[in-house]
């Protein structure tokens, strides 16, 4: 099983921040559906 440090590394992934990342930032289009997914909030 991962350790838990593992499982932080896995989880701080930058697309995964509760804050409005604009696509161009994260480095590919992501559509609305994508980012609520992703618990992003998009600036419309």
């Amino acid at each position: 099983e991962p350790t838990t440090r593992e499982v932080e590394q896995i989880t701080a992934s930058p697309i995964v921040e509760e804050q409005a990342v604009p696509s161009e930032v994260v480095g590919y289009p992501l559509d609305h559906s994508a980012l609520k997914q992703y618990g992003l909030i998009t600036r419309a």
